[in-house]
């Protein structure tokens, strides 16, 4: 008996050359908004909710895997402002876990700034094919580290 192949059909696109344009503006400022009131929610001192910590710990993960593993961005100063908000998140996170606010300091939202600067810059100018790929890669790399013990997954 012959082995079956795993087939899995995709969904056809409409126009191909879509993969090969940026995001438009519309996708651009759902994706930008989400980030920018999470990061109002935590400078306001309103109460942060979970998904505000994931969005800007997604856009850190994407700008890292843009910055480290695929090239589209020099590694100069974005490195250094990764880890200030890695730094920074964590350090919310024990402030937090002591029963305080969850909140970032000041170094922690200049760094978020910057990061989503870039972020900005980065998804106005890459094709929507490499983000995927982009997307893709982090999910990998973020798997990759919790199955290795070196990503740490925070529930708050």
């Amino acid at each position: 008996m012959r082995k079956r192949s795993a087939y899995k059909p995709r969904a056809a696109l409409v126009n191909p050359l879509t993969l090969l344009e940026p995001l438009n503006k519309d996708q651009q400022q759902a994706l930008l908004l989400r980030c920018y009131s999470a990061l109002n929610s935590m400078t306001k001192g309103a109460k942060a909710e979970p998904n505000d910590w994931r969005d800007i710990a997604d856009v850190l993960n994407i700008v890292e895997t843009m910055t480290l593993h695929t090239g589209h961005l020099t590694p100069g100063p974005i490195v250094p402002a990764l880890e200030q908000v890695r730094d920074a998140m964590k350090s919310a996170q024990e402030r937090h876990q002591r029963g305080l606010g969850l909140r970032l300091d000041g170094m922690g939202l200049g760094a978020v700034r910057f990061v989503l600067d870039i972020y900005a810059e980065a998804i106005s100018v890459i094709t929507a094919a490499d983000m995927l790929s982009i997307i893709r890669t982090t999910h990998k790399l973020v798997a990759q580290a919790q199955a290795a013990g070196d990503a740490q997954v925070v529930s708050l």
